[in-house]
């Protein structure tokens, strides 16, 4: 399921107006930027998965931490950016179907967290998201 969360998030952003003026359609993928890739430039992370368990048996929710980090040239663009990314994503919920399991995703806004990189140059934002996951 965690594959089809990251589709969802690419669908989400790509189809969201307020994004997609600030970031060309493939600029954006799992963990890493590809060299020589153009900026601004999305990546997306799992940082955390709680499954909630009880007496062993797993009640077929879990809770997953995730980044979602832009990298731009300038400090303003991951500002403008990121308020994109969370005015898309925050209380976004989708249903999916992998490897014949259906269940549904809800996105919420946790935090974020900017930063610099002195080489390549490029400023960062870092949102994190809480995605509570329910089979269906």
């Amino acid at each position: 399921m965690f594959a089809k969360i990251g589709e969802s998030i690419v669908a989400k952003l790509n189809s969201d107006s307020a994004y997609s003026a600030l970031v060309d359609e493939d600029n954006i993928g799992p963990v890493i930027v590809p060299q020589k890739s153009t900026y601004p430039y999305v990546t997306y992370e799992i940082v955390n998965v709680s499954n909630f368990l009880v007496k062993d048996v797993s009640l077929k929710t879990c809770e997953v931490e995730m980044d979602i980090t832009c990298f731009c040239n300038t400090y303003n663009e991951t500002y403008n950016i990121s308020k994109a990314i969370v005015g898309a994503l925050d209380k976004f919920e989708g249903q999916q179907t992998e490897d014949g399991i259906n269940f549904s995703a809800k996105f919420s806004f946790d935090n974020l967290r900017d930063g610099y990189f002195p080489d390549p140059e490029k400023f960062y934002k870092t949102i994190q998201f809480n995605i509570l996951i329910n089979k269906i």
